[in-house]
């Protein structure tokens, strides 16, 4: 029952973090700055804060050279810079482009803290899974700040970094499944899938990041019709054999909503359902 239970969770929270972005009048964005909104990314902001504290305690344990206290002192400038912009969301009347402004001083500090992490690697490599949790929880703050935003520039940010970390959602998703379906009969067909969608998930993101919006879209709707063969297949996991891999699975499947939605494409999109 616990999990059952467990799984549940993180379907609703997946579905939970579903926020659409089409159909935002574009005209004043600020008039969308409502409860929920602020409420949604300060709970991001509460996430990701968390997350850079567990790096930190890492770090601190084992701190054996110049470029590890580096590290330190950069994680606590985006300790900061978070601050700062729950600061902001709480303010009297916040506007988007206060928060923007606060929001891209915080995400210049984990550009700092990715590139000093990776001078670390491949020596570090508990530290650059954590720095990339915190560098996939930033995306999903930026997503979340721009809800009700329907700006060609802001919607193009969104795509650009959705694409990103659909891509390595992707890719993890397969690694995993990969290494845990490996002996299970039956499963070839399914992990062929999801292999074919990480590639292509890798050739979504170079076209999300170019201004031919229509090739993007043709590309998606590729990308699309291999997630339904994913769809297909992830019926017949189990939530008690393979909840990492379903974890990694809705969290895909909450990229793939978010684009299939703000590139505004036409049918019913495939979802991702799991036998309970």
């Amino acid at each position: 029952m616990r999990t059952r239970n467990r799984f549940v969770s993180i379907v609703l929270l997946s579905i939970g973090m579903s926020v659409s972005l089409p159909g935002i009048r574009a005209a004043d964005p600020d008039q969308n700055i409502n409860q929920d909104y602020v409420t949604s990314a300060r709970k991001s902001i509460d996430k990701m804060s968390s997350l850079v504290e567990s790096l930190q305690d890492s770090i601190v344990e084992d701190l054996s050279g110049a470029k590890e206290k580096s590290l330190f002192r950069v994680a606590d400038q985006v300790q900061s810079e978070l601050a700062l912009l729950d600061k902001a969301l709480t303010a009297r009347n916040p506007t988007r482009q206060s928060l923007y402004t606060q929001f891209d001083r915080a995400d210049s500090r984990v550009a700092d803290l990715v590139k000093a992490t990776s001078e670390l690697s491949p020596k570090r490599p508990a530290l650059v899974r954590e720095v990339e949790r915190i560098r996939v929880q930033n995306d999903d703050l930026h997503f979340l700040l721009s809800v009700g935003d329907g700006t060609k520039e802001r919607q193009r940010q969104v795509l650009v970094r959705q694409a990103k970390s659909m891509k390595i959602g992707a890719r993890q998703f397969a690694v995993a499944a990969d290494y845990a379906l490996l002996d299970r009969p039956g499963r070839v067909v399914f992990m062929d899938a999801v292999k074919k969608y990480a590639e292509l998930c890798e050739m979504f993101e170079k076209s999300a990041g170019e201004s031919d919006i229509e090739k993007c879209k043709k590309d998606f709707s590729t990308l699309t019709e291999t997630w339904g063969e994913v769809v297909r297949g992830f019926l017949r996991l189990s939530p008690r054999e393979d909840y990492h891999i379903a974890r990694l699975g809705f969290r895909v499947d909450q990229y793939h909503r978010r684009l299939f939605e703000l590139l505004k494409m036409p049918g019913n999109r495939p979802q991702l359902t799991m036998n309970l």
